[in-house]
């Protein structure tokens, strides 16, 4: 299935096996959910602000400043924050 056009359309009647091309924008209003799992999601929470949800957490934000949050909201002024509730390494850099 493809549409090209500038009228809203309702997708709803579209089924897990079907597909359909967007030429353009696709807007979309809060977030987009995985069928098979509906606890998980890519979101836009607020203005200029991204987040991934896991198990129906957040676990990842990126805000309008740019500033990265991995199991946080990033603190002000801070570009890359990365907190875990967890007794283990926080991050593993390699090269």
């Amino acid at each position: 299935m493809s549409y090209i056009g500038t009228k809203p359309v309702d997708f709803n009647d579209v089924t897990e096996a079907q597909t359909f091309g967007v030429t353009g924008d696709l807007t979309i209003s809060d977030k987009v959910i995985h069928s098979g799992d509906t606890n998980t999601a890519i979101r836009f929470a607020a203005a200029d602000t991204v987040t991934v949800e896991t198990g129906g957490s957040e676990a990842f934000r990126i805000d309008s400043s740019q500033n990265v949050g991995i199991g946080t909201t990033p603190a002000s002024g801070v570009r890359l924050d990365m907190r875990s509730d967890a007794a283990a390494n926080i991050a593993d850099l390699r090269n």
